[in-house]
């Protein structure tokens, strides 16, 4: 469970207050052409959060079906909390989305006894948006992706990397490989920690069974140390899929992407820029950083930033190494950080993007990597009309955020955006700020009101890694340019 016991406050709902910018700040305004016609055809969607009437984590996912033109006409509903699951739950709703590409969805489940699921949202694309929780019972986070109808006939096919975290009965963090065929599975491993230990598992065995129309089927994996996962999972494409734990009291979701293939030491060459999150023995580890590779089994001008436990840490990495690529692309790096060795594992879903863990027995901490693309940044790489999400809480209660940030390439931003703190939602909220862009991609931002500890890893013009990084507060996130 995510602890506020930072400051030994109790929880307390607080209401926020829109600000701008102050200083050589300039006032942006969000802009768009989202309407309701951009949110057409099926989605898939996971939400994880805590359910703040029990205090107990939950994930949830499930499809829902956008006419067009304000109504969701189907859908089915899929969650997960200790003591508590309701499957395959029939949905319908409404939704509305404004022209900067925020909006609501409503899902009322059918009986209408088990209540609704209410999202706010902010469009990526037509194709992808960012979700909160925005019922009042719950602070939660997401995304949903729009399903390809030619993928949903059959179970998933092929070698997949995978990343999943689970936080009940005690937090896990995998990555692996496995290899789908004809609905079995035929091969694979997997790299878990499990509550600070770090173990390489082969998986033994399993089943795809074919899905439903919704592209929504269940699926069973067993490893090498005897014990069979079952999950959800819900096609996305034939390249993706989103998974829901489902055996009881095993609360958690993931994603796998289809695997490039042929992976040697040559597959991780380059710049990189990663994010990751997850849960300590005391409260919980948020990262973003950066570092290049040179194919041939070293890793140097590396940086990261980090919140944990309260505290918050920066440190650069001259130095390390990472072990012979496996043709599954699994590697073991080391890295001689200025705060001491960090030991991960990476998994290659292709020579520019990857899943990582990290082998530390003080944390769970998983996440991905990806080849940044500019090769020298500066601050008009930043300029356009981003969507986000951040998660997380600070020390008097969760804090989420979904919404709009603008960048002007001439070091203004501007943040707006909806915020969930303890389950009240507020907002739009606007608050304005500066930035500046080191040449690595690395960005810092002020915005009074918001963070004065701001900092961005980008991977391109296009996407980064978000982090708050201030004293007391664990927030993180990313971000995506609207199309």
């Amino acid at each position: 469970m995510k602890k506020l016991a930072l400051l030994g406050l109790s929880l307390i709902a607080l209401a926020c207050c829109a600000a701008c910018g102050s200083g050589s700040a300039t006032r942006l305004v969000a802009q768009g052409s989202f309407d309701a016609g951009s949110l057409q055809g099926q989605y898939a969607y996971y939400l994880t959060g805590t359910d703040l009437a029990t205090g107990e984590l939950f994930a949830e996912a499930g499809t829902f079906v956008a006419d067009g033109n304000h109504n969701i006409t189907a859908g089915t509903d899929d969650f997960n909390e200790t003591g508590l699951q309701l499957f395959n739950t029939p949905t319908t709703g409404t939704y509305q989305i404004n022209t900067d590409g925020s909006g609501t969805i409503t899902l009322n489940r059918s009986p209408l006894v088990l209540g609704s699921v209410v999202l706010s949202v902010t469009l990526i694309s037509p194709s992808q948006l960012f979700i909160l929780g925005a019922d009042g019972s719950s602070n939660s986070y997401g995304m949903a992706l729009l399903q390809q109808t030619a993928a949903l006939a059959a179970p998933p096919s092929g070698s997949f990397a995978f990343r999943m975290h689970s936080q009940r009965p005690a937090s896990v963090g995998a990555i692996g490989d496995v290899t789908i065929t004809g609905g079995a599975v035929v091969s694979g491993s997997q790299d878990q920690n499990s509550a600070g230990a770090t173990t390489l598992l082969t998986l033994t065995g399993g089943t795809f069974d074919p899905p439903d129309a919704n592209g929504r089927g269940t699926a069973t994996i067993t490893d090498s140390s005897l014990v069979s996962s079952r999950f959800f999972y819900y096609v996305i494409d034939a390249n993706t899929f989103f998974v829901l734990f489902q055996d009881l009291d095993v609360i958690g979701v993931g994603h796998a992407e289809k695997q490039s293939g042929g992976f040697t030491d040559l597959s991780l060459f380059g710049n990189y820029a990663f994010g990751s999150r997850g849960e300590t023995f005391v409260s919980g580890a948020r990262t973003v950083g950066r570092f290049a590779a040179d194919g041939v089994g070293n890793i140097s001008l590396g940086a990261f930033d980090s919140v944990r436990d309260g505290g918050t840490l920066a440190a650069t990495f001259s130095s390390g190494t990472y072990s012979p690529m496996s043709p599954n692309g699994r590697t073991a790096v080391t890295l001689n950080a200025s705060t001491g060795i960090v030991e991960a594992v990476f998994r290659m879903v292709s020579p520019t993007r990857a899943f990582l863990l990290f082998d530390d027995g003080t944390k769970i901490e998983d996440g991905t990597i990806d080849a940044q693309t500019v090769a020298t940044f500066t601050d008009a790489t930043m300029n356009g009309q981003f969507s986000f999400v951040m998660d997380g809480f600070d020390a008097t209660s969760f804090l989420d955020r979904v919404g709009t940030l603008r960048w002007d390439g001439q070091r203004n931003l501007q943040f707006s955006h909806m915020q969930v703190r303890n389950g009240a939602i507020s907002g739009p909220v606007v608050v304005g700020g500066t930035y500046q862009v080191d040449s690595n991609g690395r960005t810092t931002g002020t915005v009074p009101g918001f963070s004065d500890n701001l900092i961005f890893y980008l991977v391109s013009s296009n996407r980064a890694y978000i982090l708050q990084a201030d004293v007391n507060t664990e927030v993180d996130g990313s971000m995506s340019l609207q199309q």
